[in-house]
């Protein structure tokens, strides 16, 4: 390959990267990382907010994996690439209002195996092959924190069973938890930013 062939190629590589980063890292992750290992100023950056084209993007790619579950053919895979979707929509305060808690519950048992209630301690789960520090948290449900790094992958989940408990004793409390005993047992509701769930 001519050396003009190979830099148009890195060029249109890159371009590609700038325009829709989290395309080209769930279609070909290594190269991703290998780009965010040359571009330390993008890696380094610290990122608040999602432009619309990915908020856009990530809510496309949410709804068919929810597709996906609802079908009973969602892979372990695509239940962690749905949940960091959606804690990265609730992290730029765009969270979808089609999950509701069993959705949440249901997204966590086929990514990881557990659910809230299950936790008999304060547990962490770290996504496998994914080394990134964590910069951002996100509550997805009453005591369940998705630990997120600086572009919004996921890289562990925290369950604190205490925080859980309380939810559920308070929901008790207001009878929420009748007619609707596995929503009381899990507790919590997705989508709430962590002062909100500290203050619930």
């Amino acid at each position: 390959m001519k050396t003009s062939e190979q830099k148009w190629l890195q060029e249109l590589v890159l371009n590609k990267y700038r325009a829709d980063p989290e395309a080209l890292r769930a279609c070909l992750p290594d190269l991703a990382q290998a780009i965010d290992q040359f571009l330390p100023t993008s890696r380094s950056r610290s990122r608040h907010e999602l432009t619309q084209h990915e908020l856009a993007n990530r809510l496309a790619r949410l709804n068919a994996l929810l597709e996906d579950l609802a079908s009973s053919s969602l892979e372990t895979g695509g239940a962690v690439q749905a949940l960091e979707h959606y804690a990265a929509l609730i992290a730029c305060h765009s969270p979808p209002d089609n999950i509701d808690h069993q959705t949440g519950v249901a997204l966590l048992k086929a990514a990881f195996g557990v659910s809230p209630s299950s936790a008999k301690s304060i547990l962490t789960i770290v996504v496998e092959n994914r080394n990134e520090t964590e910069v951002n948290r996100v509550t997805f449900l009453r005591g369940v924190t998705m630990n997120m790094s600086w572009d919004f992958r996921l890289v562990s989940v925290t369950i604190d069973p205490q925080r859980v408990r309380q939810r559920a004793v308070a929901m008790r409390l207001v009878g929420i938890s009748r007619g609707n005993t596995s929503e009381a047992k899990d507790a919590g509701g997705p989508g709430m930013s962590n002062e909100e769930g500290d203050a619930r």
